[in-house]
């Protein structure tokens, strides 16, 4: 099994939520305040850890060799290198943690690879779940 670690302001609702989760009011208050997080920090960063899936070359390839659309997938990291690269700074994760995101890993068989990012077909196998304050504290679980 490949595994994808993910920010989540809800059950399978990442930060960078889409329009389905907006009927749900506690989810959306959640989402726009992790928009707000995210665009004080990176609002002057042209940055290339953030591209965009089809801006990630690996990963738009990738996806194309499947042949995968990009709204069919659920998106995250391969590993906490990947997830640190995104957010290098502690204190983005410090807010996140206080709007409520938690540090999710997933297990599926299949994952598609990027350069900055990857993704999953579905979230039904949900490895851990960890609150970021816990996370900065220990680190990632260990396998068991």
């Amino acid at each position: 099994m490949k595994t994808m670690l993910r920010l989540e302001v809800a059950p399978k609702c990442g930060i960078y939520a889409n329009s389905s989760f907006y009927s749900q009011p506690d989810i959306y208050d959640a989402i726009e305040k992790t928009r707000a997080i995210i665009e004080y920090h990176f609002k002057n960063v042209n940055n290339p850890r953030h591209p965009t899936p089809l801006s990630d070359t690996l990963f738009a390839s990738n996806l194309a060799l499947n042949g995968v659309e990009r709204d069919e997938v659920y998106y995250g990291f391969i590993d906490e290198a990947q997830f640190r690269a995104w957010f290098p700074n502690d204190d983005i994760l410090h807010e996140f943690h206080d709007v409520g995101v938690t540090l999710v890993c997933y297990e599926h068989a299949f994952r598609i690879d990027g350069n900055a990012q990857c993704a999953m077909p579905n979230l039904n196998t949900e490895k851990w779940r960890i609150s970021l304050a816990r996370y900065l504290e220990y680190g990632i679980p260990l396998d068991e």
